[in-house]
């Protein structure tokens, strides 16, 4: 197989949470099939040009998924080949134009009230920009490759992993619960980017676990996320508003978190001392 230029466009992979994790994932996994990959961080990097392992790493610009800079960081590499990872629709039908391009992505859908019985219909939002773009589509599940065929579309499929080395059952549970203080409680950890105010359900997870507390005092909920974020929600003063003390909602270092310097190995084990995950 001849080499290609790819341009993986995502969340910056020291990002540890969701699309991050799946950048640090594969990109290394596309350069070891024998392609030359650069990574055009819509989320993550800023300002400047800089290094992951080894790969290139372009940065943001002002759209928040990087629909003004996915082409021009694609003309400065020489891209012979554009992966998105993100909504198609986030991106919008424009910015793709003219690339060759294959975008792997969730796909909003969902039954058609009138036919329910049938295979789910995709969103018109994400239709649209499929059909501006000409981009292949990659479904990331059977679910959501399921809309793309009646469309129109020829999807491939590319489901999404995790490194099983890492993330796997934790040899000493009771020990690492132990040092994290949280060996007699139940736990609840939720692992999700503090992005935008609607987004990974805050308000109905903060809420349903205030609830929970409420009648369960042995409870505990530990977020993997920023605890504030001008885009995203102020978690600290949902905390509060709910009655829930520091001790009840405890939050992954802040400043670690900010710098990149919380590992996968840091989040699996925090995921293993958990007695459950939510996520939404």
């Amino acid at each position: 197989m001849s080499s290609v230029r790819i341009l993986f466009h995502g969340v910056h992979p020291k990002i540890k949470t969701g699309y991050g994790t799946q950048t640090a994932l594969w990109v290394p996994r596309i350069a070891a099939a024998g392609h030359e990959v650069a990574i055009s961080a819509f989320t993550g990097a800023n300002g400047y040009v800089s290094e992951w392992e080894g790969f290139r790493v372009y940065p943001a610009g002002a759209h928040p998924q990087g629909a003004d800079s996915v082409s021009v960081n694609a003309a400065h590499w020489n891209a012979d080949l554009v992966i998105t990872l993100m909504d198609v629709w986030a991106l919008g039908p424009d910015a793709l134009k003219g690339l060759p391009a294959a975008q792997w992505a969730p796909l909003d859908a969902g039954p058609s009230p009138a036919l329910p019985w049938l295979p789910p219909v995709m969103s018109a939002g994400c239709r649209l920009c499929l059909e501006a773009t000409g981009a292949t589509p990659i479904a990331m599940s059977r679910f959501g490759e399921k809309p793309l065929t009646p469309a129109g579309f020829d999807p491939l499929f590319w489901p999404h992993g995790i490194d099983t080395t890492v993330f796997a059952p934790h040899p000493d549970r009771k020990g690492l619960r132990q040092a994290l203080g949280i060996d007699d409680r139940f736990v609840i950890g939720i692992f999700a980017a503090n992005m935008d105010n609607s987004r990974k359900g805050w308000q109905e997870q903060l809420t349903a676990f205030a609830k929970l507390h409420h009648r369960h005092p042995d409870t505990v909920l530990v977020l993997h996320t920023m605890a504030k974020n001008p885009t995203g929600v102020d978690l600290e003063y949902m905390r509060d508003d709910l009655g829930l003390s520091k001790s009840a909602v405890q939050f992954s270092s802040q400043y670690l978190q900010t710098i990149g310097s919380i590992t996968p190995v840091d989040v699996a084990a925090t995921m293993a001392a958990c007695d459950l995950v939510s996520a939404c």
